[in-house]
């Protein structure tokens, strides 16, 4: 008999990925966005999520995502943006448990926060 699960996996909670969310629209770099709905699905449950989403990414160097789930719980995540070596500038999710740059951020099973993959250590598979 196998032994139980000792960690989450990662795949299974939510995701956000600032390039996608900018790829389809949900958030516009240089500019002010207002809500938009997005939805999680997963292949066998269907779906698991539903929050809206508003970012304020107009400033040069600093902005912000809120993301608002329909359970009541409200996230705002703070946004960075780099220079390119080529011109332009790249945004990236600012993680509130490392402080570190993120692109995609997590929130797995049973976490209370999106957060980079970094910040749940082991715990996470």
């Amino acid at each position: 008999m196998p032994r139980p699960r000792q960690r989450v996996c990662l795949n299974q909670g939510l995701k956000l990925d600032i390039n996608v969310l900018a790829r389809q629209g949900l958030v516009q770099r240089g500019s002010q966005t207002g809500a938009r709905r997005i939805i999680w699905t997963h292949d066998y449950w269907g779906e698991v999520a539903t929050c809206t989403i508003s970012a304020d990414l107009s400033g040069q160097g600093t902005g912000w995502v809120r993301v608002e789930l329909n359970s009541g719980w409200d996230q705002t995540i703070i946004t960075v943006a780099r220079s390119r070596p080529y011109g332009g500038r790249q945004w990236y999710f600012q993680c509130r448990s490392t402080n570190t740059l993120a692109s995609v951020i997590w929130r797995p099973n049973g976490a209370t926060y999106f957060a980079s993959r970094k910040a749940f250590g082991r715990k996470v598979a």
